[in-house]
């Protein structure tokens, strides 16, 4: 080998030195500056309090380092996650995901992104719904509710925080599966269809058992059933659907990804650090008080929960003709 192809090589392998030097080294640096977390919805909701809650408990995990919410609400969370799927894959810009990143796709004729152009980062909480009725409905149990759904002369109305929630599908679910038909009355958000179950508007309600839990405690709304495959902690003695219903399950996730793309060691970082807030005992009970329920994922089962999900609610949203923009 000549000496000049020798000092050739001798440089190119200097390179890959210096070059796994400083990956490594920029890797075990991150972050160096704040992290751009956005969350698809409105100040001031459930979704909006998670990223704000944990934004605050995070700086400790992540070098010292803080989250800058940013609120990018608008066209059913479309705008947000567009605005996250176009963002540099660096490690800086992360979203605050729910289902409605899977189903969209479905719901709507057209969405600028794919879910493949996400990188997951990990689930954070689950938010159970729980079927609810007035008081004086005439049933106590979830078996004599199923039977008023099938056997009434009429079909039932159920509320819902909006076309193509969780909420709705659980409900259009319900019905398929119990072979009835019930009428969907869509409301904008859970307070409002809340509201009107109080009023008297609606014969059932589907929502999230955080919404439901002090008017359940006060007496003025029965719950029937939790869309769970398990009971949960908050509400003792009320039934998962799925103990009639096997199999019956429908919960609103709540998780986080970035732009496809991100720095593996980025996405890790992040994971490890949700990881080990969401197991601080504080952040554990702050949630059960919300009715939510602590659901860590790493970055493969996201992953496959992402799959998962997107063949059931494709399913869902096909069979029952949801649309949003129809």
């Amino acid at each position: 080998m000549s000496s000049l192809k020798k000092l050739v090589n001798a440089a190119a392998a200097l390179t890959l030195f210096f070059t796994g030097v400083g990956q490594a080294a920029a890797d075990q640096a991150y972050p160096e500056r704040p992290i751009r977390w956005i969350v698809p919805y409105s100040p001031g909701g459930g979704t909006d309090f998670t990223a704000r809650y944990l934004s605050t408990q995070m700086k400790d995990f992540l070098q010292g380092q803080s989250f800058v919410v940013e609120n990018r609400a608008g066209g059913a969370t479309v705008i947000g996650m567009q605005t996250t799927a176009r963002a540099p894959a660096d490690g800086y810009t992360i979203a605050i995901a729910t289902d409605t990143l899977i189903a969209n796709p479905y719901l709507l004729k057209s969405v600028p992104y794919e879910v493949s152009d996400f990188e997951p980062v990990g689930t954070l909480l689950v938010s159970p719904l729980v079927l609810l009725a007035k008081p004086d409905a005439p049933v106590n149990t979830l078996e004599e509710a199923f039977a008023w759904i099938k056997d009434s002369k009429q079909p039932l109305t159920y509320g819902s925080w909006g076309i193509g929630s969780t909420a709705h599908l659980a409900g259009e679910d319900l019905s398929d599966r119990l072979g009835a038909e019930m009428i969907h009355v869509p409301y904008q958000g859970a307070a409002a269809s809340v509201v009107a179950m109080l009023g008297g508007e609606l014969d059932l309600l589907l929502t999230s058992a955080n919404v439901a839990l002090p008017h359940i405690i006060d007496g003025k709304l029965k719950a029937l059933g939790v869309t769970t495959k398990e009971p949960i902690a908050q509400l003792p003695g009320v039934p998962a659907l799925a103990s009639v219903l096997p199999d019956y399950e429908m919960v609103a996730w709540i998780g986080v990804v970035g732009p496809k793309g991100m720095p593996k060691s980025a996405v890790d970082k992040l994971s490890a650090a949700f990881a080990e807030q969401l197991s601080n005992p504080e952040v554990i009970k702050t949630f059960l008080d919300r009715g939510e329920v602590i659901s860590f994922r790493t970055p493969e089962e996201f992953s496959t929960l992402l799959e998962q999900d997107s063949v059931r609610l494709k399913d869902i949203i096909e069979k029952r003709k949801i649309l949003l923009d129809n």
